[in-house]
């Protein structure tokens, strides 16, 4: 896949599989996938997540101690907040949209 991703889990749990390597992902987990990655998820119960996709000039390194973040209560509602922020300029389109899905996006990855 050429795109980059971004993964929020919302609720539940599953086993998400990056070039070979597996990495359990659970509520509060904020995952960043690199593009070009091999990868599949098997959910171990009823999973929630939101995601992202956008391109990278080139592909990083699988870094997985760096990919993997869990985010506290706070932290959480904030990236939840931001994912709907993306939503609804997602859906409103144009210039100003995809200046604020940009905006929101390089939040999260801060």
């Amino acid at each position: 896949v050429p795109t980059a991703r971004l993964l929020l889990i919302e609720r539940g749990a599953a086993q998400y599989h990056l070039d070979g390597h597996q990495v359990a992902i659970s509520p509060g987990d904020l995952l960043l996938v690199p593009a070009m990655a091999r990868r599949w998820w098997q959910a171990t119960g009823g999973l929630t997540m939101a995601w992202c996709e956008f391109l990278v000039g080139e592909r990083t390194p699988l870094d997985l101690s760096a990919a993997r973040l869990h985010l506290a209560a706070a932290e959480f509602a904030e990236a939840v907040a931001s994912w709907r922020r993306i939503a609804a300029a997602h859906e409103r389109g144009g210039q100003a949209g995809r200046l604020v899905q940009e905006a929101e996006l390089r939040a999260l990855l801060a």
